[in-house]
């Protein structure tokens, strides 16, 4: 069976279908990929009801490059499912979820950021336990990068928090 490319480990071996690291890797980027959709549907939908015009841009930039970043993750499954004799599947892993309770009627600009701030601590927990396991080099890389990119994001979203906080 040949290996996909993707799949080399740092020990020098290859992830073949039915591998166990295989199928954890597949899981990993599953998740991932569901936690960074569900940030995006998050941020997109909190910057349809935001006011002021720095808030909704702000919200609107972090829902796209999570949407970028689910994408980028769900390449690298596509690709690893791909293989010859990869498994395919269907579930998206954990699901993350995220559903404004109640609506957002009624939610202030600083509601609405808070809300946005809590997706993001879950984006980078899910990123925090999958950097735990032993991922391969091409998926880890990508994971810490997406990680720290969560992380500068999330930075700019408090700074717009303790902002808004501080106007009111």
């Amino acid at each position: 069976m040949t290996p996909h490319p993707l799949a080399s480990t740092a020990q020098g071996a290859s992830l073949e279908a039915g591998d166990f690291r295989l199928e954890q890797t597949l899981n990993v980027l599953r998740v991932l990929a569901q936690a960074c959709q569900t940030a995006s549907d998050r941020f997109r939908v909190c910057a349809e009801v935001a006011d002021s015009a720095d808030v909704k841009a702000l919200l609107t930039r972090r829902g796209l490059e999570y949407l970028a970043a689910a994408n980028e993750l769900q390449a690298h499954q596509q690709r690893l499912e791909a293989m010859p004799g990869g498994i395919s599947t269907d579930e998206t892993g954990a699901v993350v979820g995220w559903a404004p309770p109640g609506g957002l009627t009624g939610f202030s600009e600083l509601a609405l950021i808070e809300e946005c701030e809590r997706g993001e601590d879950t984006v980078l927990e899910a990123f925090a336990d999958a950097l735990a396991l032993p991922l391969e080099p091409a998926v880890k890389e990508v994971t810490e990068r997406q990680r720290l990119e969560a992380k500068n994001g999330h930075s700019q979203v408090r700074t717009l928090r303790d902002r808004v906080r501080a106007a009111a």
